[in-house]
């Protein structure tokens, strides 16, 4: 009787090892889920704000200054969108800048540190350069 509760607590310990491993596999995946909807999130909400910041160009003749121009009217123009989405890493908007012949709109990306220019998208950011 006594060699049978020295299995039984030895297979409830394995069981409990088994379930440690399982649980910390499933989180690192899980994890790496999330970034995969954050990054698609980011994709595709850049690429809206890139269209309707070419729009902008288009109808007002310059970049706006910040993306909040994108919520006023504009004389018979705009607003182009009601809310500024925000970037899914910092919660706050999406890196924004141009010069006189091209923008950029970006995410910071998982690492939330900036590595893109006017010149480009590069590191982990995600978004869009546009003329």
């Amino acid at each position: 009787m006594k060699k049978r509760g020295s299995i039984f607590v030895s297979e409830i310990v394995l069981a409990i090892l088994m379930l440690i491993i399982f649980l910390s596999f499933s989180s690192f995946s899980f994890t790496g889920f999330l970034d995969v909807g954050k990054i698609k999130q980011a994709d595709a909400e850049t690429a809206t704000l890139s269209g309707l910041i070419a729009q902008y160009k288009l109808e007002i003749g310059s970049y706006p200054s910040t993306l909040n121009d994108l919520k006023e009217k504009k004389g018979q123009y705009g607003p182009w969108i009601n809310e500024i989405p925000k970037d899914p890493w910092t919660n706050q908007n999406y890196s924004y800048s141009f010069n006189s012949s091209k923008f950029i709109v970006y995410s910071t990306g998982p690492d939330k540190s900036s590595s893109s220019s006017i010149e480009g998208i590069s590191g982990d950011d995600i978004g869009h350069v546009g003329q």
